[in-house]
């Protein structure tokens, strides 16, 4: 039996990958019908003069990208700036209402043909579909992030443009050792690992320093947000969770924010 942040885990397995010696592991409470779920831990020999024959202080990461990406949210101020279908939103606020007047046969032909029509729209382009766009709201306002700027890299981002993570990770051709072990590799294949599989984080950072840029003013004056010039190095990133079976989901972030995922 093992511990990963407090929780028991089983070994399942066992491999040298790039000359490092990786136990994966699942949780021992596994829940059966879901992804599954690994975390990787570097077993390391432990010194001579220990009284333990084998090491545990090595690398480790957590494949419960769920968890991951859900604590990430809770840590920072996050909006909904875009959601996936806004024409969903309104569709369901209507049929909402008419079911509660009573007529719910009205609601039940919208809903069909609501249905008609989303099956009747081209696929978006792009590897993957972004979902809803949820922003930590401190970095948009501090650094001046535009909406334009927003929808060009998240554009970039859903056609597997990676930025500084790397634009053509989409071609990478996944080896055994990176299905088994994606967190040992760079964030470029862990997004082709994810997108295969169906289930990951799918990563991507832009720089957005631009020196020449002209400082606007702050619009909201009740919160007093002054937007301040961008540093060298700054950079937004847009992290999207995918889930079988379940709709998408995309964090957008900067520096400033403070989030870790």
């Amino acid at each position: 039996m093992r511990y990963f942040d407090s929780k028991p885990a089983v070994v399942e397995s066992e491999r040298v990958v790039n000359g490092r010696t990786i136990e994966r592991l699942v949780p021992h409470n596994k829940q059966p019908g879901g992804p599954d779920v690994f975390y990787w831990h570097e077993r390391v020999p432990a010194p001579a003069d220990s009284y333990e024959p084998v090491g545990h202080r090595g690398w480790s990461a957590s494949g419960d990208y769920g968890g991951r990406f859900h604590r990430a949210i809770a840590s920072a101020r996050v909006s909904c700036v875009k959601p996936a279908d806004p024409e969903a939103d309104e569709l369901s606020r209507e049929l909402r209402r008419l079911t509660d007047a009573g007529f719910k046969l009205v609601a039940a032909m919208l809903q069909e043909t609501a249905e008609a029509k989303r099956k009747a729209k081209p696929k978006p382009p792009g590897p993957f579909e972004g979902g809803d766009l949820l922003a930590a709201v401190e970095g948009l306002r501090l650094l001046a992030i535009s909406p334009e700027e927003i929808d060009l890299l998240l554009g970039r981002h859903v056609e597997g443009d990676a930025g500084l993570y790397g634009s053509d990770w989409a071609k990478i051709e996944p080896t055994d050792d990176m299905v088994w072990c994606p967190p040992l590799f760079d964030i470029a294949t862990q997004n082709r690992i994810a997108l295969t599989a169906g289930f990951g984080l799918v990563r991507s950072r832009y720089s957005i320093y631009d020196p020449g840029r002209d400082l606007p003013k702050a619009e909201d004056q009740h919160l007093a947000v002054q937007p301040r010039r961008r540093q060298p190095g700054e950079w937004i990133e847009f992290v999207t969770l995918l889930v079988p079976g379940r709709p998408n989901a995309t964090l957008l972030h900067t520096p400033v924010d403070h989030v870790r995922i």
